[in-house]
């Protein structure tokens, strides 16, 4: 109980609202400002604070509030904690770096956050972080195993990663769940166990996508590819 209350003294400290206190509707950015400061040791002034500053359109000063709130309850998550809305306030005034990184340890920290895991992979994408864009992959198809697409995504980048295991376990992963056209999914399956040697595994895999599309063109190249393999 003494280590528990050592540990955790700061935060249950943080998380507790002044006594008393009452923050009324409409009050204007400068006292808003001026009571953050007061209670520069409260999460939920803070947080309170953050809020009423981005309503106001004080950005800057609404990133600052949740800055100072995520410093004093570090392991705050979910889509209403500190890291979440200064993403959404980095992203919507162009400061795509700065909330690629709240998203990021975010991300990093809640196990269960789909949400901010998809608002993740357009950063990603756009600011080329592999290592975040891997992050948010894993915890999608973690979470939602029958999102076919993104274990597709997630299997194209391994592929460009040079992870061969996982790019097929995605890729197959892609196929049983169960997409609309399974075929695309089918010839990067067999795209990548023939670069790694299984020709018999490729060759499975893209007679079950000409199967489906006989006239399917990548289908019927990787087909004459594997062939020649066995030739040589």
């Amino acid at each position: 109980d003494a280590m528990l209350a050592e540990r955790y003294a700061a935060v249950g400290k943080a998380l507790q609202a002044p006594e008393g206190l009452d923050v009324p509707r409409g009050i204007d950015v400068a006292a808003v400002k001026a009571l953050a400061a007061k209670h520069g040791g409260s999460y939920p002034v803070q947080m309170t604070a953050g809020q009423a500053l981005a309503a106001a359109g004080a950005r800057e000063d609404a990133i600052a509030a949740f800055g100072r709130a995520a410093a004093l309850v570090p392991a705050a998550v979910g889509s209403s904690s500190p890291r979440a809305q200064i993403a959404a306030l980095a992203e919507r005034a162009g400061d795509f770096p700065r909330a690629l990184r709240e998203l990021k340890s975010l991300v990093g920290d809640d196990h269960t956050n789909i949400d901010a895991a998809r608002r993740l992979v357009p950063l990603a994408k756009r600011l080329g972080d592999q290592e975040a864009l891997a992050l948010a992959y894993d915890r999608i198809v973690t979470l939602d195993p029958f999102d076919s697409a993104t274990h597709s995504a997630y299997g194209r980048l391994a592929v460009e990663r040079r992870d061969m295991v996982l790019a097929a376990r995605e890729f197959k992963a892609a196929i049983d769940a169960g997409p609309v056209d399974p075929v695309p999914s089918q010839c990067d399956l067999a795209d990548v166990l023939l670069a790694s040697g299984d020709r018999a595994g490729a060759k499975q895999a893209v007679l079950a996508a000409l199967e489906t599309a006989p006239t399917y063109e990548r289908a019927q190249q990787l087909l004459l590819r594997i062939v020649e393999v066995k030739k040589e």
